[in-house]
């Protein structure tokens, strides 16, 4: 399988905005990533880059 980049963006709790990008086979498996490495924070869009 091809590794792709998915650009989240990750609402903090304390009002701040980070787009991460991840690199992984499919859009659910950034989120569980993101959502393992900021617990507590809200998930926008996910993106997937070319």
């Amino acid at each position: 399988m091809r590794v792709k980049k998915f650009r989240v963006h990750v609402f903090l709790k304390g009002g701040g905005l980070i787009k991460p990008v991840i690199e992984t086979n499919c859009r659910s498996q950034a989120q569980r990533i993101v959502e393992a490495q900021y617990p507590g924070a809200s998930i926008g869009v996910i993106e997937e880059l070319s």
